[in-house]
């Protein structure tokens, strides 16, 4: 029984086989129209009305609107992307720098205590810690503070209450206290722990008491003060986590986002070997480029590529004082680098806009309306009447 059922699904199988045969140019056509391929949606190319891209012949910026990149950003609102937008700018771009008493806090990391969430934080370590904020490029102007923390301690070495200081400043070295407060006792939470960190603490500091912590305080800040600082000090402390942050001014709160301050320009954080580039999308031909500059870099090459990975200079940066380059520098390639080596005044690189002048690049072609069908017109693939009858 067994091998019958064996030799009959062989013969299945083979006549299934020598049934369909090889795929015939029918059959592929059938299939093609019939989708567009896995995964791909919508997948009735009858029903896809999305553009086109396709090979542009005429003298244009080809750079336009294509995807960019950088090889660093102090903010996630100064990306290279900006650099293809189309808008030119000469004004300074604002961003923040978040840092505390023993690091510069990430990207990713130095909104937290002002995005919204109640589960980031930006944690302190030390019984004499701070939350700096720098606001380059803009300031701060407010008449209250108000602050969630949670705060990890040792009960035994807590013997002298806390004191917390708000301070300002206009360059990071001089500081004027804006409030201070004192207090004896914190409110204990039931909670315990062990502290898991890479700190170096005595070796003592083992099980903790945690407590929530929030303020709000009065500041008297109506100059623009480029930094603030939350100072928090409190003997037998081992760390501080800020959650939540808010600046009040009358009767409304003060945003210090600094994409609120939008500006058209990519900044690098270092003044040297910072680069951006663009891709074409296929090979173009261009003669020339043009640099629009905010912070200008005075040593670097243009350069090109056709994968990313291997560049060729084919072009100086000028080392004038100019903020506008138009380089000639004749070439084809998908890539087109700005590579930077030094910056005019030993400060982060600032460029507003990277054009590439040529013949060849992508754009985008929208599909052409369908023709209609008798009398109905075709919408989303499906025929609709081109008139109501009663």
């Amino acid at each position: 029984m067994k091998s019958f059922f064996s030799t009959f699904g062989l013969v299945s199988v083979a006549c299934i086989v020598s049934a369909c045969g090889n795929p015939s140019e029918t059959t592929m056509t059938e299939s093609d129209y019939h989708t567009r391929g896995i995964g791909v949606y919508p997948g009735h190319p009858d029903e896809n009305f999305a553009p086109s891209m396709e090979v542009d012949p005429t003298y244009r910026n080809i750079a336009l609107h294509r995807a960019a990149y950088h090889s660093s950003c102090p903010d996630h609102n100064l990306t290279a992307q900006l650099v293809t937008d189309g808008i030119i700018t000469d004004a300074i771009p604002a961003s923040l720098v978040v840092s505390s008493n023993d690091t510069v806090f990430s990207n990713r990391e130095e909104e937290y205590m002002i995005d919204g969430n109640p589960y980031t934080c930006n944690t302190m370590y030390g019984e004499d810690a701070y939350l700096q904020l720098q606001m380059k490029n803009y300031g701060l102007q407010a008449d209250g503070i108000t602050f969630s923390s949670f705060i990890a301690y040792d009960t035994q070495r807590a013997t002298d209450g806390y004191l917390i200081s708000i301070l300002a400043s206009d360059d990071g070295e001089n500081w004027t206290t804006l409030h201070s407060q004192q207090g004896k006792h914190l409110k204990q939470l039931p909670v315990r722990q062990w502290l898991a960190s890479a700190h170096t603490l005595p070796a003592d500091y083992k099980e903790l008491t945690c407590t929530d912590f929030s303020e709000t305080l009065p500041l008297d800040c109506d100059h623009p003060y480029s930094f603030l600082r939350i100072r928090l000090q409190m003997k037998g402390a081992a760390f501080w986590r800020i959650a939540h942050l808010k600046f009040n001014r009358g009767d409304g709160e003060t945003d210090i986002h600094p994409n609120r301050l939008f500006t058209s320009a990519w900044s690098s954080t270092s003044s040297a070997d910072e680069w951006v580039y663009v891709d074409l999308g296929t090979k173009a031909s261009f003669d020339k480029v043009r640099l629009h500059w905010v912070n200008k870099a005075t040593e670097g090459f243009v350069q090109t590529s056709d994968d990313a990975e291997q560049w060729t200079n084919v072009a100086a940066l000028p080392s004038d004082e100019s903020t506008t380059n138009e380089i000639t520098c004749k070439g084809k390639s998908r890539y087109v680098r700005v590579w930077m080596k030094k910056s005019a005044n030993d400060r982060p690189f600032q460029l507003s806009e990277l054009e590439v002048m040529g013949k060849g690049g992508l754009m985008a072609s929208p599909k052409p309306q369908p023709a209609p069908v008798g009398n109905k017109l075709i919408d989303d693939g499906i025929p609709q009447p081109t008139k109501w009858k009663s």
